[in-house]
């Protein structure tokens, strides 16, 4: 997956950051100028303000952790503990958003004919004593 493709999918996420911030199981927060303060689900927190993104620019942290991201992909990561194109991915799912096709490697029945196999051994002509 290109940085192209994650900063697209990134941008679009960020134009519906109330759903997302829902699909991502952290809404009911609240704003706090451009800052959206919620709990982190990934440690005990009890009390939001720790916890931001900015609701314009997608930046978000763990002020507690030090945790950190530049964009709502990362933060998809960060909460789902997978890596950013897994998460990129479903992010794209949920927004709708068509991935291209992954080049598809070909199976071992499905090669060109003749690659990476042995050709016959030639016929010997019949017709006289070998």
């Amino acid at each position: 997956m290109t940085g192209e493709t994650i900063r697209t999918i990134a941008a679009a996420a960020l134009a519906r950051f109330d759903a997302v911030i829902d699909w991502l199981g952290i809404g009911g927060g609240k704003m706090q100028g451009l800052e959206y303060l919620t709990l982190n689900p990934n440690r005990a927190d009890t009390k939001p303000g720790s916890f931001s993104i900015n609701r314009e620019t997608g930046h978000w942290g763990d002020f507690a952790t030090g945790d950190k991201g530049g964009d709502l992909v990362s933060l998809a990561a960060y909460l789902r503990s997978e890596k950013q194109g897994a998460a990129a991915v479903a992010l794209a799912g949920f927004l709708g958003i068509e991935m291209p096709d992954a080049p598809k490697r070909a199976r071992s029945g499905e090669r060109e004919a003749g690659k990476g196999q042995a050709s016959p051994a030639p016929n010997k002509p019949h017709g006289g004593p070998d």
